[in-house]
């Protein structure tokens, strides 16, 4: 993976993996992409709604539209651009600092952890990253990710 670059903005693209909240003073999130690692200074939620912007409809428009037709009311999956099958799910409450997003087309598969609190997600590119978030909990999000994939394709 080549060296990290530093960026005001961010929009997410086929490319982006996964954004993380970066506990740093000089940027809000790191992204990872799959050939390098972008430190971005907004918050992974100001990038989820950039990006929904972006491509077309607010963060609110999409999420909305995922609990009228999907019934989800908590960790909901955001369509960003349902034409480029860009779907990201949050690994835990959107009030919780330690929320991260994950594109899903980029995951090849999830693994369990040693430890129960935590799950592995290996990328189609052979990187893999330890979440903080039950292999379990983790597969549901995958799951109804699948399901508002195939609703809103």
């Amino acid at each position: 993976m080549s060296q990290a670059v530093l960026q005001k903005t961010y929009v997410i693209t086929p490319r982006t993996m996964a954004i993380f909240p970066a506990k740093q003073m000089e940027f809000g999130s790191i992204i990872f992409e799959v050939d390098r690692q972008v430190m971005v200074k907004e918050t992974p939620s100001e990038i989820i709604r950039a990006s929904c912007m972006h491509y077309g409809s607010t963060y609110e428009g999409r999420r909305r539209s995922v609990i009228e037709h999907l019934g989800f009311r908590n960790k909901i999956p955001i369509p960003i651009d349902p034409t480029r099958r860009l779907y990201v799910f949050p690994t835990h409450s959107l009030t919780n600092y330690d929320c991260a997003w994950i594109l899903h087309h980029q995951i090849a598969f999830i693994q369990k952890h040693p430890n129960p609190t935590q799950s592995i997600v290996h990328f189609r590119n052979d990187q893999r990253v330890v979440l903080d978030i039950s292999y379990k909990q983790l597969k549901t999000q995958v799951e109804r990710t699948m399901i508002c994939g195939y609703r809103f394709s």
